[in-house]
């Protein structure tokens, strides 16, 4: 009787052993299962809808009437040597995949793996995408895709970057809307003294700021002239920086322009903290403006503590740290989202900027698109050139009022001339007729700061001016907020809807948390390198300006100088570069044992809680039948 009850004992228990090893192989057969299988579809619970395509997207694929062809380059060596680049790679199929599957008829998506010194990675280097080295050194590797039609158009993405991951759907519907429509519009640009543009001395190329790398993405640029009397007709939008001290000439045809129905863009500062002086007036620029409702204050600056930066001002006692109430981070509170291009705009870098001052007309609508209030007050830019921001900080006297930083005006209105200012000579009768007033609605978008172009107040690292547009990352949206602006402006609102996700608030992920944590060790180093990089690049751009003004400078000690100067640019690239590699590594490693943990680990510490769990419930049960025995002796 008793080796009877034994036996059941020891079946029972290795029924329950059995039992509990089949659940575990079950969960991490669910586990692994449901990645394979369900690996491409994923729920979207995130506030932006990051993972989802948008509304607009979907208007773009759908007008897609002729095959389109997406060839994705990809190295398989990316999933050894980078694997969290190679997750973010699965992240840009499904995206793709997505596309495809909008419609399936027109679009071919392919995928090649160009292995070393195969023919497709000639193909890839020929159609100009951008290679970067293995982990050995020895090997190049491309993640980058082609986007073609049987018209011959293509579209380059020469590499996608995880640092652009908020843009990857507005690259992919951009690149896709201008195959759709290959003419690009025209924009002409007018600029001051700002170096938007600028040419290195022996490297052939030109250097640009990052915004209008952007825009030659997407639109045909054309520089027009600070004296030119008239806006070329076939201009779609213009785009004037900095023309405080412009001609009447400029005025004029600014004015005309506008009043036949011209699109413009106008950027105009009290301060430029990029040459560091007041930028002055002419009276041809308010005067201009007087007609659309508004004018710009040019003797005073907006600040506010509150949205002001925070810094770090090192001297020989230490670090201290201040708030710069003038160089201004503007979130969705102090953005209007009335207009398509200002949805989803959650931060805007902001430097000096002026005070509009609005005297609303009847026959024009106003919108203010940048404006800010509490806590905010004016600084002369007298005392901004005299003294520090430091010392500023401690004189900026609120005054609760509301400060415009940025306006849409869009309407008609009167000339602010009485004719043309060359009637009667020779160039008149080459003109177009003058316009006293308004033939169609124009559209005029004024911001009070030029700063928020260059690209120390948006672009994340400094990368030299000569590469590509999916080079830049930003930390602000500063350029996006142009582009789109334009967009606007050219009449194509479905683009001008397309924003960035990803950059709204300060939530961070499981990667990024762990990223941040091993890259702290190598931090004061990385941080140094970047300085170092940074005044060195500037440093370099300093040397070419003098020998472009001063050709008779260049001699061999320059020239030595010069190479001496861009090794060490090349020392300090890779050196970043290898401690990017080695905190990859180990976020990619850290992440792997969080996998591992939540495959193997959680499972077997469920079914461990489990079995304490039963063997408790078995032994509160066998004391029940031991006092039932016990009170049955007995009695």
């Amino acid at each position: 009787m008793f080796k009877t009850f034994e036996h059941k004992k020891i079946y029972k228990n290795y029924g329950l052993l059995l039992f509990i090893l089949f659940l575990f192989a079950s969960f991490i057969c669910l586990n692994i299962g449901s990645g394979l299988v369900f690996s491409r579809w994923k729920a979207d619970l995130t506030s932006d809808s990051r993972y989802t395509l948008s509304k607009n997207s979907e208007k773009i694929i759908s007008e897609i009437n002729s095959p389109l062809y997406i060839r994705v380059y990809l190295s398989s060596a990316i999933s050894k040597d980078y694997p969290a680049l190679y997750q973010y790679s699965q992240t840009v199929l499904r995206r793709l995949e997505s596309y495809k599957n909008l419609n399936p008829e027109n679009i071919m998506l392919e995928v090649r793996d160009p292995e070393p010194y195969s023919p497709t990675a000639e193909e890839a280097k020929k159609l100009g995408l951008k290679s970067f080295l293995s982990a050995d050194g020895q090997s190049e590797l491309y993640f980058g895709a082609v986007l073609g039609n049987d018209n011959g158009d293509t579209r380059i993405l020469e590499q996608f970057s995880p640092a652009r991951t908020g843009y990857l759907e507005s690259d992919i519907s951009r690149a896709i809307n201008a195959l759709n429509n290959p003419l690009s519009p025209k924009i002409g640009i007018i600029t001051g003294n700002l170096p938007i543009s600028e040419h290195l001395y022996g490297e052939g190329s030109q250097t640009e700021w990052a915004f209008l790398r952007l825009l030659r993405n997407e639109y045909n640029i054309v520089k027009l002239s600070t004296l030119t009397p008239e806006i070329p007709y076939d201009v779609e939008a213009l785009i004037v920086v900095a023309p405080q001290k412009i001609s009447s000439l400029l005025a004029y045809a600014i004015d005309q322009y506008l009043l036949r129905g011209g699109r413009v863009l106008l950027l105009v500062d009290p301060y430029s903290e990029e040459t560091k002086r007041a930028l002055g007036l002419s009276d041809s620029l308010n005067k201009l403006l007087k007609n659309w409702g508004t004018s710009v204050d040019f003797s005073k600056v907006v600040g506010n503590m509150k949205l002001g930066e925070k810094l770090i001002n090192e001297n020989q006692t230490g670090q201290t740290f201040y708030t710069n109430p003038l160089w201004l981070n503007l979130t969705q509170t102090n953005i209007d989202s009335s207009k398509p291009f200002g949805q989803g705009i959650n931060l805007l870098s902001l430097r000096s900027a002026g005070n509009i001052l609005l005297n609303k007309q009847d026959k024009i609508t106003t919108t203010a698109l940048l404006s800010i209030s509490k806590n905010s007050g004016n600084i002369t830019t007298q005392d901004l050139s005299l003294q520090d921001a430091e010392t500023l900080s401690q004189k900026l006297q609120p005054d609760e009022q509301i400060h415009t930083l940025a306006v849409l005006l869009e309407g008609r209105a009167d000339s602010s001339f009485l004719g043309n200012p060359l009637k009667g000579t020779d160039f008149e009768k080459d003109m177009l007729p003058f316009l006293p007033t308004s033939l169609k609605e124009g559209k005029l978008l004024i911001i009070a700061d030029t700063d928020l172009l260059a690209d120390s107040a948006w672009v994340n690292e400094q990368i030299s001016g000569t590469g590509n547009t999916y080079d830049i990352t930003p930390f602000a949206q500063n350029g996006e907020f142009i582009l789109r602006a334009l967009d606007y402006l050219t009449d194509m609102p479905v683009l001008a809807a397309i924003g960035s996700k990803q950059l709204s608030g300060n939530a961070k992920s499981i990667m990024q948390k762990i990223y941040m944590q091993k890259l702290e060790p190598y931090q004061a180093k990385y941080e140094q390198n970047k300085k170092q990089l940074l005044e060195k690049q500037m440093l370099n751009k300093s040397w070419n300006k003098i020998i472009q003004n001063n050709e008779t400078a260049v001699n061999m000690s320059v020239i030595k100088k010069l190479e001496q100067n861009r090794q060490e640019i090349n020392n300090l690239q890779n050196e970043l570069k290898h401690t990017e590699y080695q905190v990859r590594k180990a976020t990619t490693r850290a992440t792997d044992i969080i996998t591992w943990i939540n495959v193997f680990a959680i499972p077997a510490i469920l079914l461990f809680v489990l079995w304490l769990f039963n063997l408790f419930c078995a032994r509160k049960k066998q004391n029940k039948v031991r006092e039932i025995i016990n009170e049955y002796k007995i009695s």
